[in-house]
């Protein structure tokens, strides 16, 4: 039952391959209301995975063993409730084990969306945010990108002042003054993979902590990281395809 439970939670990422629009749910069978799109219905409507999809094949040990210590403390923690079915107890649990990966992902994606009505908008946004992106012109915001083989929304794409095609990546990490941001390898690998997607020539990722008032950085990553990724994503695009029975 745990194992379902959790698997009901996590979903993943689907796009129509000609026109990269989303197709993160399908209607229900019984016509009332939508569901997660599973393997299954992404086979049957030739759908593609996202590049984060495809990014899970990677196992990340750290950060499994930090998920499996907060469902411990979680489940040490909470009480089930006399009225309380084992499945609402165990979804409980995990939410309780997920508070703060919420609290961070809340962060995340209002740092986006921030950035998103900045650059399509005008509206206002962090100084020190605005302060980086004005080195920069001819921005789109959180476009889709689809080819026959994967898909992906990217954040920022723009070009620099000669000219030259930029991809940005916004990510939101914790941090103290005395350390340099984390570029977390997944971080590479998804710059690399989003180059395929629209070809760039200069790839960035942009910091904004979650920490630090206003500590905002632009890491800059080498064309030299990306062409080797590329190579990598492949390889971890074939592995996600076979465990999955998919064919391009």
């Amino acid at each position: 039952m745990i194992q379902k439970i959790i698997a009901n939670r996590a979903s993943a990422h689907w796009y129509n391959p000609k026109s990269a629009a989303p197709v993160f749910e399908v209607p229900k069978k019984d016509g009332k209301g939508t569901k997660k799109t599973t393997v299954k219905e992404a086979r049957e409507m030739g759908l593609v995975p996202s590049v984060t999809t495809i990014l899970r094949v990677l196992d990340k040990p750290e950060l499994t063993n930090w998920r499996i210590s907060k469902a411990i403390e979680a489940s040490l923690e909470l009480k089930q409730l006399p009225e309380e079915s084992n499945e609402d107890f165990i979804n409980r649990i995990i939410d309780k084990a997920e508070e703060q990966s919420t609290t961070a992902k809340d962060f995340g994606i209002k740092t986006h969306e921030a950035i998103e009505a900045y650059i399509d908008k005008g509206e206002a946004l962090n100084p020190a945010i605005a302060q980086i992106l004005s080195k920069f012109n001819t921005f789109k915001s959180e476009c889709s990108y689809s080819n026959e083989l994967v898909a992906g929304t990217i954040d920022i794409t723009c070009l620099d002042s000669l000219g030259t095609p930029v991809l940005i990546d916004v990510k939101t990490q914790k941090s103290t003054p005395d350390k340099k941001f984390n570029v977390y390898d997944d971080y590479i690998l998804q710059l690399a993979a989003y180059d395929l997607l629209k070809p760039s020539q200069k790839y960035y990722v942009l910091f904004v902590s979650s920490t630090e008032e206003n500590r905002v950085e632009l890491v800059e990553v080498p064309c030299a990281e990306i062409d080797k990724a590329k190579e990598i994503f492949e390889c971890l695009r074939k592995t996600f395809c076979w465990k999955n029975k998919l064919v391009y």
